[in-house]
């Protein structure tokens, strides 16, 4: 009976480390105030906005660095640094269309 009891002990504690560990995770996440599905937005908006400064002919190089850099925080879990790399992305594909204008 002891050797279930401690079975059992044991894996309520595996089981209540679990939860902790995923309840941090989901408020680091949280305080980075952004979830994954609205980065996930902010790649397709960027992507689709990409295409079409490309297909202009104008110097994307920056976007792309910064949209590789962005998709490799993402896939860490680091959805602070994606949006920031996304924003700066974003900002670099409006100058240049802003040069377009011009």
């Amino acid at each position: 009976m002891s050797k279930k009891l401690f079975i059992i002990a044991v894996l309520a504690i595996i089981a209540v480390l679990a939860i902790g560990f995923i309840a941090i995770k989901q408020r680091q996440s949280q305080g980075e105030g952004i979830t994954k599905q609205e980065l996930l937005q902010k790649f397709q908006t960027l992507k689709t906005q990409y295409e079409q400064t490309k297909a202009q002919g104008l110097d994307v190089s920056e976007v792309e660095r910064l949209g590789k850099e962005a998709k490799q925080a993402f896939d860490k879990g680091d959805y602070k640094t994606a949006n920031e790399l996304l924003e700066k992305a974003k900002n670099a594909l409006d100058k240049q269309d802003f040069r377009t204008l011009q």
